[in-house]
């Protein structure tokens, strides 16, 4: 018979899954953890967190242990979410600036790169 699992938790605050892990280890609830980001790549943890824009740590926890583990959370100090937001790791507002001014140089870059290659052909 094949374990289905059930997403409980995704969040970009590497804190809170340390948090919820901890508890429902504490607990005796199975669980997983992986690492999710924005282009759908999934990794099964332990790996090395790589706080990100657009990576996301996931909870996921049998169904038949989906109810538990709800009650277990809901003791934390945290509001959890399975659908956080691109910035949910929350950088400081100058590392977002910065990189959201990187982003807009690269693309400005490619396209400047782009034009310059069409009018030489």
């Amino acid at each position: 018979m094949r374990t289905e699992f059930q997403t409980l938790v995704r969040t970009g605050k590497i804190h809170q899954l340390l948090a919820a892990d901890l508890a429902l280890t504490e607990a005796g609830i199975p669980h997983n953890l992986q690492e999710e980001c924005v282009s759908g790549v999934r990794t099964a943890m332990p790996v090395d967190p790589s706080p990100a824009p657009g990576t996301w740590w996931a909870i996921l926890v049998p169904e038949e242990f989906v109810e538990d583990a709800q009650c277990v959370l809901r003791q934390l100090p945290f509001v959890f979410t399975t659908k956080p937001d691109l910035w949910d790791g929350e950088p400081l507002p100058r590392g977002k600036m910065i990189i959201t001014v990187a982003i807009w140089g690269a693309i400005a870059a490619t396209i400047f790169l782009l034009v310059s290659a069409l009018i030489r052909a």
